[in-house]
């Protein structure tokens, strides 16, 4: 456990500095509770250039992927080249662990340069404020939102229950017990990072965002297994994280 929870400090500082009451008789819904169902009325889908399909979910007034992007082309048809190493200007993509049977589930992992252009027509790499507006939807306030490193205690309502560590953190990512576990439909999953080696599978989820922090810099989001909040800071721009686009 120690070992782990050093893990999580060392990813940080390397890449950022219900109720039981059922809804009888409602067609389509096969029995779900009622909150199951209205998340369901949120759920959409979308398609990129590979012609993968992905869900989506709407959260407030955006709609996001509720999967991590696994294209191998950008929105305009050129291949991203799977990396083996980092840079800042090449589009690489990276497998999850460095293991390409984690892709169909995880999504690759991406450097900015593949991230700014993979989401599809229609879509796009969410903004710093865009990944704002999600928290605050989910449940943070202004301040805690706008802050930097460990905000808020909303991981849990963002994180699907498969691949996790284990965590009995009140409201943390790895805490299968939590009762709003996975309330936005968000599903983020632990595909961990890549920053000349592979980091934080199964304990962290890093997502890429559009907004630029200095020379080589761009905001992200990361989550880890044991915090309740989650991680803003800016990252490095040739480090491989998951992608989830927000549509136009």
């Amino acid at each position: 456990m120690k070992e782990i929870s050093m893990l999580l400090c060392v990813v940080a500082i390397l890449l950022m500095g219900c109720g039981n009451e059922r809804t009888n008789g409602k067609e389509g819904y096969n029995g779900e509770t009622k909150e199951e169902a209205a998340t369901n009325e949120k759920l959409g889908t979308m398609k990129d250039y590979d012609g993968n399909t992905y869900k989506t979910v709407k959260i407030g007034k955006q709609e996001w992927m509720a999967e991590n992007m696994r294209a191998t082309h950008d929105r305009d048809g050129n291949t991203i080249a799977l990396g083996s190493e980092t840079s800042y200007d090449k589009p690489y993509r990276y497998c999850p662990d460095d293991n390409s049977a984690n892709v169909k589930k995880y999504g690759y992992l991406y450097n900015w340069a593949a991230a700014m252009k993979v989401c599809p027509m229609g879509w796009h790499l969410p903004t710093d404020e865009e990944w704002k507006k999600l928290e605050m939807e989910v449940g943070m306030s202004w301040s805690e939102a706008d802050g930097e490193r460990w905000r808020g205690d909303i991981a849990a309502k963002l994180c699907a229950d498969g691949g996790w560590s284990t965590s009995t953190e009140p409201n943390a990512a790895g805490n299968r017990s939590a009762s709003d576990r996975n309330a936005s439909g968000f599903s983020s999953l632990p595909a961990g990072s890549y920053d000349g080696g592979y980091y934080g599978f199964g304990v962290t989820a890093i997502f890429r965002s559009a907004t630029e922090n200095g020379d080589g810099y761009a905001y992200g989001r990361l989550l880890g297994y044991s915090q309740a909040g989650v991680y803003r800071a800016t990252g490095k721009k040739n480090y491989g994280g998951a992608v989830r686009c927000v549509r136009d």
